[in-house]
């Protein structure tokens, strides 16, 4: 019994340390080097929704083909991913603060420093980070899905709209999809 409280309450530490990590380094790097444009700026409020809600299709788009690309192939290997959502959706509110930690932190650090630092590189850094579930289904959506983030910070030319969309994707994910 004793291990298992263990193991919970080090995935919510690492749940609220990784988000943290990264908007710290983030931010940091953003001061000191002030003259990047680290995270863009949406153009207008119209634009900003128009690319955040052409992100966010695209990330359930992903979500959805990978899935059955995976059961076609007999590929059931997301169950720790599961035990994740089970453990954010029990708890509405921090659940929400971490999915907001969380989107925020990924964004700034993968789309608004590492791309804008190494481009493309990335996205498979973005792929790598979500191994921890030890799924090969979610590293191949965390995949496509970073090349759909890092596109539209190209094209909408801010983070903010891929923060936004990674946001309510994983709100989606959590608290309906999964339901």
């Amino acid at each position: 019994m004793e291990e298992g409280v263990m193991l919970l309450l080090s995935l919510e530490l690492n749940a609220f340390l990784f988000p943290f990590f990264f908007i710290f380094v983030s931010l940091l790097v953003a001061r000191l080097v002030p003259f990047k444009n680290w995270f863009g700026k949406p153009r207008s409020l119209v634009h900003f929704a128009q690319w955040a809600f052409l992100i966010l299709i695209a990330l359930l788009g992903v979500a959805f083909a990978t899935g059955i690309i995976a059961e076609q192939l007999g590929i059931h290997d997301m169950q720790e991913v599961d035990a994740s959502i089970d453990t954010i959706a029990r708890e509405p509110f921090s659940g929400i603060v971490q999915l907001i930690l969380s989107a925020a932190g990924e964004e700034l650090f993968f789309r608004g420093v590492l791309q804008t630092i190494i481009g493309t590189f990335s996205i498979p850094l973005f792929a790598i980070m979500h191994a921890g579930y030890g799924s090969v289904t979610q590293i191949a959506a965390a995949l496509v899905g970073g090349i759909v983030l890092f596109l539209g910070r190209e094209k909408s030319g801010s983070i903010y709209p891929g923060l936004i969309a990674h946001f309510l994707y994983n709100v989606l994910a959590v608290f309906f999809i999964q339901a």
